[in-house]
């Protein structure tokens, strides 16, 4: 089964894109180190990566809807670049959807329709 890997990172809203953002850099470095490293002579098994930070806590209510990151990467999938959508083949259709859905809904919904 192919791995999909959620992870809040939990850090104070920053200005700019989320590849210009101080926790990017290091977090990239540590996943091309996750990437290159082996476990038991093999490489680390594929996996998708999907980070958010929703700050709202750092902000109290002077700010109504801080900044919220999201950023896509993954684990030996070659296709995957940061945030580059283009470069995701038809292979990783299910993926791609599910990206696209956390980048239109923000909250858990309050009431379900049954």
């Amino acid at each position: 089964h192919q791995r999909v890997v959620f992870v809040d990172i939990n850090m104070p809203p920053e200005e700019g894109g989320v590849t210009t953002k101080r926790w990017t850099s290091s977090l990239m470095k540590e996943i091309s180190l996750v990437e290159s490293d082996t476990i038991d002579g093999k490489l680390s098994p594929p996996a998708y990566l999907f980070f958010t930070n929703h700050p709202y806590h750092y902000v109290g209510n002077e700010v109504l809807v801080p900044n919220r990151d999201l950023l896509l990467t993954a684990i030996n999938i070659p296709e995957f670049i940061i945030n580059n959508t283009e470069n995701i083949s038809i292979k990783h259709r299910d993926i791609l959807l599910l990206w696209k859905s956390i980048n239109i809904h923000h909250n858990v919904p309050m009431y379900f329709d049954e």
